[in-house]
Order: structure tokens, then C-alpha cells, then sequence
């Protein structure tokens, strides 16, 4: 009778201690077939009109679907989404990509701390900061291209902002996915923007396991 009600207290103090992470990012495996919830940008020196982005089946990593970023001319662009988050929680940018071979191209995965802002997004004199994943023909192997990896895969101009994570400074943090250079594309699976439980709930949750297994071998 103590072992079942001391594993009840368990699974009850991880639920209140470390609650699910859900995935702030809306429509982020693309599933439906759209790309609902998140909008195109581009570069101020860059033709918007060049980039098409679509959900379509042949690109999916996983399930139905998958995000396929070409741009057909030369630009800097993508898509973006904003997300309401609580300021002072760190979140975590994970996913998947993968890239097609061009001799001139640049791909970014960049998680900004704040509204959508094309400056931080694209300048070559910020944009490092922001950069959870990069890929860039100008350092990279030339012609070179890539099955699908995570994000957490890191090159020669990455990162600043170590495991996808980063801490909200207020109330909105933008996702930007980027593709760049002459008639590339690339692809993304599996987007999610996920709170990390603090240290203090991670102790707490170790101390309770500690205690369950404590009044267990008290059986």
C-alpha cells in the first residue's frame, strides 16, 4: 500500500514540478500541407518575390509533410514566426534540415530575443548572435550538401547561442528560418520552441525521485 501510494506522490510531483514543455511555435511540421502561421521577409537588398515557400510531401523528415524554402533568382529570405513567451524562461529552438548542393548559398536557423527584426535577422554585423544553426558556401565545402541533421549541428560561424537555447529578455521571441545565395533551396522538419525547466525544478525533481526511492526501500 506505501509503494503504490508513494508512487503516486512521484508521478504527481513531476507533474507539478516539470510540466510538459509544449511547443509555442505554431504549425511547426507543417503537417497540414500550409504554412499558416508564419510569414515571408527578405533582406532590404533582396527581391521577396524570388522565394517560394511550401509544404509539400517529398521533403517531410517525419509524417506527411515538410517545409521547402527555394529561392529561384539571388536574395536573403525566409520565413518567421513570432511566439508570446514569459520573460526570464529560457527556450530551446530545435528541428530538422537539410541542404541541396549550390556553389553560393547560406542557410540559418536564428532565434531572436524580441519582435521580428530584418537587421538582426540578416546583417552580417549582429546576425552571429542570433545564429542557432549556419551553413555558408564561404566557408563550408563548396558544392557541399547535407542530409537531414538537427539544428544542434554546428559549422565555422556558430554559435553564440549554445544548444538552441536562449533566455527571454520580455514577452515575444521570433523564429527565422533562412535561405540564401543564387537558385538554392533548403529544407525543415519538426520546428519546436520549447521552455527548459529551470535548475531549482530540476533539483526539486531529483530530491522527490530521491525520496520516492527512500520509501521504498522503507516497504
Amino acid at each position: 500500500m506505501r509503494l503504490a501510494l508513494a508512487s503516486v506522490l512521484a508521478a504527481l510531483l513531476v507533474v507539478a514540478v516539470v510540466p510538459a514543455s509544449a511547443n509555442v511555435l505554431g504549425n511547426g511540421d507543417f503537417e497540414g500541407g500550409t504554412t499558416a502561421g508564419w510569414t515571408k521577409w527578405a533582406a532590404a537588398w533582396s527581391n521577396p518575390s524570388v522565394l517560394s515557400a511550401t509544404a509539400v510531401p517529398e521533403v517531410a523528415y517525419s509524417g506527411v509533410n515538410g517545409l521547402k524554402l527555394q529561392i529561384n533568382g539571388f536574395s536573403s529570405c525566409g520565413v518567421y514566426q513570432e511566439v508570446a513567451v514569459t520573460p526570464g524562461t529560457a527556450y530551446q529552438l530545435e528541428g530538422m534540415w537539410k541542404s541541396s548542393n549550390s556553389s553560393d548559398r547560406w542557410y540559418e536557423v536564428i532565434l531572436l530575443d524580441g519582435a521580428m527584426d530584418v537587421f538582426q535577422a540578416d546583417d552580417p554585423s549582429v546576425v552571429y548572435d542570433n545564429v542557432v544553426a549556419g551553413y555558408d558556401s564561404a566557408f563550408n565545402p563548396p558544392g557541399a550538401s547535407f542530409g537531414w541533421e538537427s539544428f544542434s549541428a554546428t559549422y565555422p560561424l556558430v554559435p553564440t547561442i549554445v544548444d538552441g537555447t536562449r533566455v527571454a529578455s520580455g514577452n515575444v521571441m521570433t523564429v527565422v528560418l533562412k535561405v540564401g545565395g543564387s537558385n538554392t533551396v533548403c529544407y525543415f522538419d519538426d520546428v519546436t520552441l520549447t521552455a527548459v525547466p529551470e535548475p531549482a525544478s530540476l533539483l526539486a525533481l531529483a530530491s522527490g525521485l530521491g525520496l520516492f526511492g527512500v520509501i521504498r526501500r522503507k516497504k
